[in-house]
């Protein structure tokens, strides 16, 4: 490398390869690509690689792009054919998956901790050669991966449509996230192989990528190893910045008929993911809907039972409104309009004043449960902390998120609680027979 990468940490003057649990290092390359290694000591290592690209860049026309050209990473190098990367960590004892959203694309990898310089060696060829090698004959074979994806999650499953449905009807025609990252079949088709190029070209560059390196290696050596894996990584421009926020302008309803029993959605607009006020949404979501005594199941399918099921779910969007939906599935003789009546109902009694301490107390532990059982692997780490990077720039927010959550009133949970309570700005998706 003509110019090396900018190295932070807190390596003793006198062992300079001291290592120290916990220890954090930070690389940045002159390209602006981004690095964090936290040692934690153990026999193995995971690497979270994410891009700052994802279905949002997708070219117009051509949805699914960024998610298709995720597939094509694997199609092989100069010396390895389709999948061999994958079948070289995979003979090594690692494992080795990727992701697209939204907002990003990811690479991720767990790999026996001192073969780490190998897979930093793997993926520096990989993401350098396999443009060079890709074909139209590697695209067919991918596209029709990606429908068959399709048609397994959306097409051929109960429901399986349901929140592309929602997300077509609360962005508007001309939002980048008007689509979900499968894309439509239409424009999966069309993707064409110099469309991959192009956006790999586009979007694979420094100011776009945040590596986070969590696992039992040896700081200063992995530093300086990341360091020229990050250098692969030319300059390009970081990627666009938050524009104007989406609005659902009035609650719109849709009903679709279906030989499954009815099914009642519900989709509406919450803060954008970089945001603390996404992360109180998503704390609100817990309290409604995680367990069998959160709010909603407690009302609706033990007290009221006027449904069988109820579910909470969020959709992350960083440079727009995210998602809030909720699934309900009425009981035996209650119709749709009574199902949304009562969860109305139950929607209002808790932002009206029904809580106390022991539902914070509660949902704050529902919160650590399951941020614990994700970021207590190390696969969850690297991954929370390469996502932290993106949104904020630093790994700091995820330090500090703990503490933050100590920190939540009532009077957030009050606030968070009404951006899921939007009567006259909403989706409302109907299944009926």
């Amino acid at each position: 490398m003509s110019e090396h990468p900018r190295v932070s940490a807190s390596f003793p003057a006198s062992e300079p390869s001291a290592i120290v649990p916990g220890q954090v290092v930070t690389v940045d390359a002159v390209s602006g690509a981004r690095a964090v290694l936290v040692h934690e000591p153990g026999p193995l290592v995971a690497t979270s690689l994410r891009f700052a690209a994802g279905s949002r860049d997708d070219d117009p026309g051509r949805s699914g792009l960024a998610h298709i050209l995720e597939h094509m990473m694997f199609c092989g190098t100069q010396q390895l054919r389709r999948n061999g990367h994958m079948k070289v960590i995979q003979s090594m004892g690692g494992f080795v998956n990727a992701k697209t959203s939204a907002d990003w694309t990811k690479h991720f990898h767990v790999m026996p901790s001192d073969l780490i310089s190998v897979l930093l060696t793997l993926e520096a060829e990989r993401f350098t050669q396999t443009p060079t090698v890709m074909t139209d004959s590697a695209l067919e074979i991918e596209r029709e991966v990606v429908l068959n994806e399709r048609r397994q999650t959306i097409e051929n499953v109960a429901y399986g449509g349901a929140v592309e449905t929602l997300v077509e009807n609360l962005y508007p025609a001309g939002s980048r996230y008007h689509h979900l990252p499968i894309g439509s079949a239409a424009d999966i088709s069309r993707v064409s192989l110099a469309d991959c190029l192009r956006f790999q070209v586009g979007n694979y560059v420094g100011p776009r990528v945040n590596l986070a390196v969590v696992g039992g290696f040896d700081p200063a050596t992995t530093a300086a190893q990341v360091g020229d894996f990050l250098a692969v990584f030319g300059a390009g421009t970081a990627a666009p910045s938050q524009g104007t926020m989406a609005g659902q302008q009035a609650t719109r309803r849709v009903e679709i008929t279906s030989p499954y029993r009815p099914k009642v959605y519900l989709g509406c607009l919450l803060p954008p993911a970089a945001s603390w006020d996404f992360e109180l949404a998503r704390f609100a979501a817990l309290f409604l809907g995680r367990g069998n005594s959160a709010r909603l199941p407690e009302q609706l399918v033990r007290r009221d039972t006027v449904a069988v099921n109820v579910a909470v779910k969020t959709m992350a969007r960083q440079h727009d409104k995210s998602v809030g939906i909720i699934e309900l599935v009425p009981a035996d003789g209650v119709s749709p309009a009574q199902a949304l009546a009562a969860l109305d109902k139950a929607m209002l009694s808790a932002i009206d004043g029904e809580l106390g301490e022991h539902d914070l107390r509660r949902t704050k532990a529902v919160y650590r449960s399951s941020w614990l059982a994700e970021d207590d692997t190390l696969v969850g780490r690297s991954d929370s902390l390469s996502l932290s990077m993106q949104q904020t720039g630093s790994v700091s927010s995820y330090f500090e998120h703990d503490a933050r959550i100590t920190d939540v009133r009532l009077e957030d949970l009050h606030r968070a609680l009404e951006w899921w309570h939007q009567p006259l700005h909403r989706v409302e998706l109907v299944y009926t027979r």
